[in-house]
């Protein structure tokens, strides 16, 4: 029998979204149960499968696969974080979080308001980014901008070369997205010890990625294999679950089948190193049959993503971490905006946080300076929304109503306003409010070209005052010999550090 299934906001639980019933919820688990015993996770590499036969049953060496039953299953969803622990929680400023934005999302591309088109990011590019996250007013922290893609720079050492050309440009703190080989965690390690010389800490990011459908790599075993012997614990695996390519046209089949790659991701971590904690992580999209294409955060993907959600939360009492952001826009402007808002605050409403992904285009393949500053200020005034109202007798100020009776001038004069003026935080300046922001409109001059000006000459200033920033010579010394070194290991040569 079909039903209809909505989500709705729960008002006194934020972030539970109540969309399914039990019996609902135990139909998705029992048809994960079953992909997983019947099909199982395809293994990449020999050398896993035969590790993950010794481990235990269920290997298909023919089939390059490795099946679980139930029990298995389940024993390893017990396993499962019910939250990120919280003394290895990122938490990159002194002050704590929530003081203000990380900009960076580790492009592919970097766009070019001068060309007006994307191009390849050379180590200038992320130095001179660098230092405009240093000039930026509200940004607190970086992570890497962009995949650097000099000539000659050899890709392995590009992530710790990256590092070290953030970490000599910046005083705030910087951070690196996930490394994808062995070799990174050792130099890696290395470099957030320099961080916290500096009084910031970061944690290696704990997560690895199947991909579609219900494939593990060999790489990404590997490097999940090197995380946890280096120490990582817990270890975070993730599926980027897409309907109409790697799981059902339908938002049930999506959910199955996310249900499916993420427990059984977990259940081949849980079998190769048993000691280690677990957490589950979510990023998916659609398939648009009109282009080919496909969207990682259009409404659609990102409903139905809440039933796998809510299935992780009802059925299993765990969290499934649901890392939102991307967004199809592939230049700054109009469509990004409006996906960035419209996103931003759903997402809020049902997840209680805000962005992860500052500045980022093309489902996370292009990097953006200008769209980094429209994003901050739409997040400003997304957090004033969520962030709630003092309540009481004075706050609903009846005597000043009393008062003030139909003077104006009286609630402007008046002592409370005053008083509270002081408590009240001011909306962002950068959108343009109001009948006298329409005084300059003309046949060539339209309000979203000023905002997008603005958005770009705020850039411009920010890299002059990153500019007069003084960094710590020492620890920059340090940082370059830790890439020299590196370089020796790969037997390749060693970019020069950007001094200047």
């Amino acid at each position: 029998m079909s039903k209809t299934v909505q989500l709705r906001i729960p008002r006194d639980r934020p972030g539970e979204m109540l969309t399914l019933g039990d019996e609902e919820r135990q139909q998705i688990v029992q048809a994960a149960l079953v992909v997983l015993e019947r099909v199982g996770v395809r293994v990449e590499g020999e050398d896993n499968l035969r590790l993950l036969e010794q481990a235990g049953g269920g290997v298909d060496k023919s089939a390059g696969v490795v099946r679980f039953t139930e029990d298995e299953v389940m024993d390893t969803a017990r396993l499962l974080a019910r939250d990120w622990p919280a003394d290895k929680e990122l938490d990159p400023t002194p002050g704590g979080p929530g003081t203000g934005y990380v900009v960076g999302n580790g492009g592919s591309l970097l766009f070019d308001w001068e060309r007006w088109d994307t191009v390849a990011a050379t180590r200038r590019d992320l130095r001179n980014l660098t230092r405009w996250a240093e000039g930026m007013d509200g940004v607190i922290s970086s992570n890497q901008f962009c995949v650097v893609q000099d000539k000659g720079l050899d890709p392995v050492l590009q992530l710790v070369d990256s590092f070290a050309i953030m970490f000599q440009h910046s005083t705030k703190p910087v951070f690196f997205y996930q490394p994808t080989e062995v070799i990174h965690l050792k130099y890696l390690n290395r470099l957030v010890a320099l961080q916290r010389k500096r009084g910031y800490n970061q944690i290696i990011a704990p997560n690895e990625h199947v991909n579609l459908p219900l494939t593990l790599g060999d790489r990404a075993i590997k490097a999940m294999l090197a995380r946890v012997d280096a120490g990582i614990d817990p270890v975070c695996m993730g599926a980027m679950t897409t309907a109409g390519v790697g799981a059902p046209l339908t938002a049930p089949g999506l959910a199955t089948m996310a249900t499916a790659e993420v427990l059984g991701a977990l259940s081949v971590v849980h079998r190769l190193r048993p000691q280690v904690g677990l957490m589950a992580a979510l990023t998916g999209g659609v398939l648009d049959m009109r282009t080919g294409g496909l969207s990682y955060q259009c409404p659609w993907a990102i409903a139905a993503h809440y039933l796998a959600i809510d299935v992780f939360r009802h059925v299993f009492g765990a969290r499934l971490h649901y890392y939102w952001g991307y967004r199809n826009a592939n230049e700054p402007g109009m469509q990004a905006c409006y996906e960035w808002g419209t996103l931003n605050m759903f997402n809020r409403c049902f997840s209680g946080h805000g962005a992860t992904e500052i500045g980022g285009l093309s489902d996370g393949n292009i990097f953006s300076p200008e769209q980094a500053v429209m994003d901050i200020a739409m997040e400003e005034d997304a957090g004033q929304i969520m962030s709630g109202f003092e309540f009481s007798a004075d706050a609903i100020g009846l005597d000043v109503m009393l008062e003030a009776g139909h003077d104006v001038q009286a609630y402007m004069t008046h002592p409370h306003t005053r008083e509270h003026c002081r408590r009240v935080p001011p909306f962002s300046d950068f959108w343009l409010r109001g009948a006298s922001a329409a005084s300059e409109h003309g046949p060539g001059r339209s309000q979203t070209r000023r905002l997008m000006d603005r958005a770009h000459e705020t850039c411009v200033d920010a890299l002059k005052r990153g500019e007069q920033v003084q960094t710590d010579q020492l620890l920059a010394d340090e940082a370059w010999a830790i890439v020299r070194e590196m370089a020796e290991e790969l037997g390749v040569a060693a970019p020069e550090p950007l001094i200047d």
